[in-house]
């Protein structure tokens, strides 16, 4: 028994450590943004048109909320366009309500095809925007989303950034746990940007060049999960050397927890084998030597993307180390591993926008529970991934992947 906590325990360090160099790498890239802002107000700053495209399948409880949120954006050089893909609900009648309200809003209905055709519909046939940013819609924007996002795209060799995502209003256990995974999640794309080894561009907030997203043919209709393959395609088109896939650390938006378990599953089980799916689809950029590529992209960030697949599998070890520590009345490891996590959490949210001091010491007083909290979705990825291993066999065999929506209760 003593071997076996001796083993978590040096797990759950390097799962600490790993997190800590990823917020490491997170804050230089928050310095280097603000020394860039700073260099910015000396200047006159170019002020994008950013075309928001929200596609919506049966979204009749939460469009408006999402709409609302950014229309009232202090943001004023901006496009809405909602294209609702053939919903059977009330979304139609909702959106009918938002147009009277807003008058500028564009709203495309069209028969269902699903979110990447959606996405499509709008990329070649309604955008006339700089920028095109995806917003989920059941997800809501901060009032200055849009003004940092401007700010983010001043740098002329960003292609695409991902967003800060954060969980709105958590209460219940399963809440909780993913709102500190997507805290972590968002540390994790800001470590990778100062080495431009991030490939996914993915979910609310994702925005893009529109001359480079056209360039390309826009989102791939059959796969599953077409924000990861839309970064693939266009690192795979444009390489990774000269231009950057970002992180707005300050362009923040909200999203919806997943309330119940079997529906988190479904939810991790479509984003892991979409990932997969993807990988697999663009396996050539994997230890490719071309010159549009870095050697950290192609010989080290997309290698450890399939170890870090892998490392699903022992995740769950991860939830026994605090039980285990407490049954063998080993107070020492229970308490050293509550100061990992809780050190853990100080870096993360030393330098994280918009939450407040006194916040930040409620969500620091967590530590001694957030092994048990991560252990949620460390199982739920668990199963999810053993769930995809039978539908990438299926997809690799006839060549291409299920593109349906795919909804959680929210």
């Amino acid at each position: 028994m003593d071997t076996l906590l001796f083993i978590i325990a040096v797990y759950s360090l390097i799962s600490v450590l790993f997190v800590l160099v990823n917020v490491l790498f997170s804050n230089i890239q928050i310095l280097a943004n603000l020394n860039t802002q700073i260099r910015e107000k000396k200047i006159s700053t170019l002020k994008h048109k950013i075309s928001i495209v929200i596609p919506a399948y049966n979204e009749s409880k939460t469009i408006a909320v999402s709409v609302n949120s950014i229309m009232s954006n202090s943001y004023p050089y901006r496009q809405v366009i909602i294209v609702n893909d053939g919903s059977t609900d009330e979304t139609a009648q909702e959106l009918s309500k938002l147009k009277q309200k807003y008058n500028d809003l564009v709203i495309v209905n069209q028969k269902n095809k699903g979110k990447s055709a959606a996405l499509n519909n709008a990329l070649f046939n309604y955008v006339t925007g700089d920028i095109m940013l995806v917003l989920d819609a059941d997800s809501l924007a901060s009032p200055d989303a849009l003004a940092h996002l401007n700010l983010t795209f001043q740098d002329s060799k960003i292609c695409a950034v991902s967003s800060n995502i954060r969980v709105l209003h958590p209460k219940k256990f399963i809440e909780w746990a993913q709102f500190f995974e997507y805290l972590f999640s968002s540390h994790n794309r800001g470590g990778q940007v100062p080495l431009n080894i991030q490939y996914i561009i993915g979910g609310a907030g994702s925005a893009f060049r529109v001359p480079l997203l056209k360039q390309v043919g826009g989102y791939d209709i059959n796969t599953p999960t077409e924000d990861i393959a839309l970064s693939l395609k266009l690192i795979d088109h444009f390489g990774n050397k000269k231009w950057v896939f970002g992180y707005a650390q300050e362009t923040i938006f909200y999203t919806m927890p997943v309330h119940y378990y079997r529906e988190l599953i479904k939810q991790r089980l479509r984003w892991r084998y979409g990932q997969i799916y993807a990988l697999i689809k663009y396996k050539r950029l994997m230890f490719n030597r071309s010159q549009k590529y870095t050697f950290l992209f192609s010989f080290i960030r997309l290698p450890f993307s399939f170890l870090g697949i892998v490392g699903l599998l022992v995740g769950p070890f991860l939830t026994f180390t605090s039980f285990l520590a407490l049954l063998m009345l080993d107070y020492y490891l229970f308490f050293g591993i509550a100061l990992l996590f809780g050190l853990m959490l100080l870096f993360t949210l030393a330098n994280e926008p918009k939450i407040s001091t006194n916040d930040k010491a409620k969500l620091i007083a967590f530590s001694p529970v957030l092994c048990i909290l991560l252990s949620v979705t460390s199982f739920v990825e668990f199963i999810s991934l053993i769930l995809s291993f039978k539908k990438i066999r299926q997809a690799v065999k006839i060549g291409e992947a299920n593109a349906t929506w795919n909804h959680v209760s929210r």
